[in-house]
């Protein structure tokens, strides 16, 4: 998550799970500092944000959870809780715009993966409301987004199915997903994706 200033890094696994949340200032070179605590141990979560909040679900130390932390991204502090996804899972793609926060696809378990999008209101919290369904059922996708629109790439769905698939999504309405086109790479899964507002870029 991050703002136009500071980014923040949220948890991970090294070797075990963490609850460390890292902050930088981005105009600045330098390492790290401490910014606080997640609400729990967890890895494989995906965030949003507005200019203010940083929103992030899910991942987690053992199972998949449906938790939604909250971090005021201006001032350090531990985070608190924003509210629960639609579904328990983890590896979630997450983006939106300034005002709503949306997290598409993960893993459930096992070999279990969705398509699930739900949604936030970043300014308030509350439990996270369902948007429609994605056309790849996986996890582990990238995505970009301006203030209209939202295009979800790439993507893993075990144990073998690689997405070279594109979708994409109007931010303010709610509603399933539509192609948007094909990956020239050929797709694959936990692709990065970094942005303007006009387009995208990706990898993996």
């Amino acid at each position: 998550a991050s703002s136009s200033t500071r980014g923040l890094i949220i948890g991970g696994y090294s070797p075990t799970y963490l609850n460390i949340i890292d902050y930088i200032e981005i105009q600045t070179l330098g390492d790290a500092i401490d910014f606080g605590d997640c609400t729990r141990t967890k890895a494989w979560d995906s965030s949003t944000q507005s200019p203010t909040r940083g929103v992030y679900m899910s991942g987690t130390s053992t199972v998949p959870n449906c938790g939604i932390d909250l971090v005021i991204i201006s001032s350090k502090g531990n985070a608190s809780n924003f509210g629960e996804t639609t579904k328990s899972r983890r590896a979630a793609t997450g983006g939106g715009n300034s005002v709503r926060g949306i997290f598409v696809g993960g893993y459930l378990g096992s070999s279990d993966q969705v398509n699930t999008m739900d949604y936030v209101t970043l300014a308030s919290e509350g439990n996270a409301t369902d948007f429609g369904e994605n056309l790849f059922t996986g996890s582990y996708s990238g995505a970009v987004a301006n203030n209209n629109r939202m295009v979800i790439g790439g993507g893993y769905n075990a144990p073998s199915i690689r997405s070279a698939s594109m979708s994409h999504i109007t931010i303010s309405t709610t509603g399933d997903a539509t192609d948007f086109g094909d990956m020239s790479s050929g797709g694959g899964s936990g692709p990065g994706a970094v942005s303007d507002s006009h387009g995208g870029l990706g990898g993996y």
